[in-house]
């Protein structure tokens, strides 16, 4: 489904201007799997850094596992700057990146347009609605969990610091154009601040959140990123799996400790 999500930065933001000129992120896009009978619960998924592409994004998540045998209805949405909503002739997707103001509206309305897909969706039936991302998706996760009331959140290594992500990167390439000074990561941090799920308290209690995070993951560090939301958020379940960033939600003990929760807050209520 697409429809125009209607974001808008207000007029004295700095990068509004800029912001509003890209013409294809202005169409909200989300895929839906959804079961001809009864209210199922609904799991909206929401993707990494670099994704958007439903042949990527279903397969990540388990589209037909979710769907077929768990009995869930599923939603995948598309973040801003990202797959199609990519500005014309960009290879890489637009936030989050080096200029910050982008970064920062298009978080802001990564949020707007999970919430209006989350209305939408209530709208069609009475049934629980779970919030589950991967890497910035889990950022996004965070921060719709923060400001919704949503009925659980799955955080797969959230990247939900982006100030400090930035300093790990820098550390990995220095000298690139991603290294930035000290003082300049300072000043991007508290550009991010609105958009900083640490700095916000979140609606899910403990037992409806899960988080997992990879021992070996060197893009979002455990220790500032899943170990710092999961003592923010009152430590909930906390899933360590031995192994990198991108394939965390790709280990089968992963999967599993998905499919435990899932039944755990009640989702899995009917099987197809």
């Amino acid at each position: 489904m697409t429809w125009p999500d209607g974001y808008e930065c207000r007029s004295e933001e700095p990068g509004a201007a800029r912001f509003a000129g890209y013409r294809e992120n202005r169409i909200a896009r989300a895929a839906l799997f959804e079961h001809r009978s009864g209210d199922r619960p609904w799991v909206v998924c929401i993707h990494g850094f670099g994704m958007g592409s439903p042949a990527v994004d279903l397969r990540t998540f388990r589209a037909l596992h979710l769907h077929r045998e768990l009995g869930l209805n599923v939603a995948f949405m598309t973040l801003p700057l990202h797959g199609r909503r990519k500005p014309a002739g960009a290879r890489l997707a637009g936030m989050p990146g080096a200029d910050m103001l982008d970064s920062l509206h298009g978080m802001a309305q990564a949020v707007w347009d999970v919430r209006q897909l989350l209305g939408h969706l209530r709208e069609r039936g009475g049934g629980p609605i779970a919030v589950m991302g991967f890497s910035l998706g889990g950022c996004v996760t965070a921060l719709v969990a923060s400001l919704d009331d949503i009925d659980a959140a799955l955080l797969l290594a959230p990247a939900v610091d982006l100030g400090t992500l930035m300093v790990d990167a820098a550390d990995r390439f220095p000298g690139s154009a991603i290294a930035v000074s000290s003082d300049g990561i300072e000043r991007a941090s508290a550009v991010l601040h609105p958009v900083a799920p640490l700095r916000l308290t979140g609606r899910v209690p403990p037992e409806r959140a899960m988080i997992a995070a990879a021992t070996l993951d060197r893009f979002a560090r455990p220790s500032t990123q899943a170990v710092a939301l999961w003592r923010h958020w009152n430590e909930p379940e906390l899933h360590w799996t031995h192994g990198g960033h991108v394939g965390l939600v790709m280990g089968r003990r992963v999967q599993g400790a998905i499919d435990g929760a899932l039944d755990r807050f009640g989702l899995v209520t009917a099987r197809s």
